[in-house]
Order: C-alpha cells, then sequence, then structure tokens
C-alpha cells in the first residue's frame, strides 16, 4: 500500500491504518525516515523480534558513529531488546495494540517533533518501550532544520518545530530521563536481565 496523503509520516500512516486495518490484520508496523538504512533483511529480523519478545513500542537501535540524537537509542552491544523510556520517531516500530493506544498523537505536531515525548509519557513506568539492539540502522543525514526541505517547507506555512515541541511537553507530564530500565532486557546470550 503506498499513501501521498497528509503533511508528515505520521499523517499518511493515520490514512493508511484507517484504510486498511480492517482487512489487513497486521501484527506490526514501521514508521521510517527516508534517511534510515537497513542492512538487508533487517526489517524481517526486526518485526520477528518484536513478535517473539512482545514488543509494544520499539525501534532498532542507531549504529555507533550514526547521527544520534538521543543516547538511549545507540547500539547496546549487551542486549537483544533493551527497555527504555523512550524511543524517537525516526524508525518507531508499532504492534497493533499500540497504535490503537497511540494513534490520538499521531496528529499533535505537524513537524513530529515531540510526538515521542508524549508517547514515553503515556507509557511511563509500563515497561512497553523497548529498543531492539539486535537490528542496528544507520541514520544517515543530521536534522537540517535550516535547509531541510520538509523544514522549509513548514518555515513557509508558519509551523515552528521547537514551538510544537513544547506545546507538546507542556500538554504531557514529564516521564523522567531518556534512560535503559533497570530491569527487562533480554541479553546477547538470550538472558533475561
Amino acid at each position: 500500500f503506498y499513501v501521498a496523503e497528509g503533511d508528515n509520516k505520521f499523517e499518511a500512516f493515520d490514512l493508511f491504518y484507517e484504510r486498511t486495518h480492517v482487512t489487513h490484520a497486521y501484527r506490526y508496523y514501521l514508521v521510517v525516515d527516508d534517511d534510515i538504512e537497513f542492512a538487508a533483511g533487517d526489517i524481517s529480523r526486526l518485526f520477528s523480534l518484536a513478535a517473539r519478545y512482545a514488543c509494544f513500542l520499539a525501534q532498532p537501535s542507531l549504529r555507533w558513529g550514526t547521527n544520534a540524537n538521543h543516547d538511549v537509542t545507540l547500539w547496546n552491544p549487551l542486549c537483544r531488546i533493551r527497555r527504555t523510556s523512550f524511543i524517537e520517531v525516526m524508525t518507531p516500530c508499532f504492534s497493533r495494540a499500540a497504535v490503537e493506544e497511540l494513534r490520538a498523537t499521531f496528529r499533535l505536531a505537524r513537524s513530529t517533533w515531540g510526538i515521542d515525548y508524549a508517547w514515553a509519557s503515556l507509557l511511563r513506568g509500563q515497561g512497553r518501550i523497548a529498543v531492539i539492539d539486535a537490528v542496528r540502522v544507520a541514520h544517515t543525514k543530521p536534522v537540517d532544520m535550516g535547509d531541510g526541505p520538509f523544514y522549509r517547507k513548514l518555515l513557509a506555512e508558519g509551523i515552528d518545530a521547537q514551538q510544537e515541541y513544547g506545546e507538546i511537553k507542556r500538554r504531557f507530564p514529564a516521564f523522567g530521563a531518556l534512560r535503559t530500565q533497570p530491569s527487562g532486557h533480554v541479553l546477547t546470550g538470550g538472558f533475561w536481565l
């Protein structure tokens, strides 16, 4: 399926989900930025691991040396699955239940900034957010608010990403630090911590 509507990927995904959720009951959905590089087979591995470990909301880890916005999303070689307090909008993998629960957040910000903060706030302390360290991706471009085409479009429409982010932070309670949780991990050898 392909959706060309919407001002950002979450608006497009919301339209996609609305049109297909009855006829195509997918277990997981991956909403990826256009500057994410997966190795061959890694998307299938991501879905398999998410299903095997019943991930609610997850993302692949970011390779070391790539353009990372939050340290908590960087690859941890000790883990296969790592419970965290946060994943970012760059490459979220939603279970069907997560889409249903978090769908109202998809249109909070045209820039998408802060939507991930809303997820972290809504899921705070529940152990339902994970980074899948067994799958590593590269974020090939840094955020370019000055000259990136998406941000130029937003500015032309009078939308300030930082202002949208601030509004979401005011609306949703703080969830604490962006961190790895103390437990709930699957270690590289398959052991649980």
